[in-house]
């Protein structure tokens, strides 16, 4: 078969062009790490605070009786206020209020569960504003010491699933 265009013959097949296929791809697999990255990047954020306020918080309770289920109960209030007011002071209280609602979905406790959440990171989000973090390396473990002991007060508003309840709205009659 003749393959000579200027003799007529239009049926030569082109080359494939190697570059185009390399540069979609290469923006294809750029495209999908940059969605794994942000995808990730919250989640990452929410086990580095959790790690963070955890080691606080068993540094905080001491020689606390560590009864399992209260243990727990107080450590998830701390740990939630503690996230709060983390995020408050490194970007903001709309990013931090964000953050959380965020959280809460993903997490998808019951109505009940997620007000007390939502009360505690409003307590973090809060407390953290009067927390001296310019010039202070150890604004972290100040914040984590305010918010433990406000949260042993009895006039405290911390929300303690199980023993210090808050007004649950109506829609969460139903949990």
């Amino acid at each position: 078969m003749n393959a000579d265009p200027a003799a007529g013959n239009n049926n030569v097949s082109q080359p494939v062009r190697f570059g185009a296929v390399k540069a979609w791809t290469a923006k294809w697999v750029f495209s999908a790490l940059a969605v794994l990255i942000l995808l990730a990047t919250p989640f990452l954020a929410v086990a580095t605070l959790d790690v963070m306020a955890k080691s606080h918080f068993d540094r905080l309770e001491g020689g606390r009786d560590k009864h399992k289920l209260i243990h727990w109960v107080r450590y998830d209030t701390f740990k939630h206020a503690y996230a709060s007011g983390v995020m408050t002071i490194l970007f903001g209280d709309r990013v931090a209020e964000a953050s959380g609602l965020l959280v809460e979905w993903v997490e998808q406790n019951s109505c009940v569960g997620r007000e007390h959440d939502l009360i505690n990171n409003a307590l973090g989000r809060q407390w953290a504003q009067v927390i001296e973090h310019e010039d202070n390396k150890h604004w972290r473990r100040d914040l984590a010491n305010l918010l433990h002991s406000r949260m042993d007060q009895p006039d405290s508003a911390f929300s303690i699933l199980n023993v210090k309840n808050p007004p649950i709205p109506e829609n969460c009659r139903s949990d």
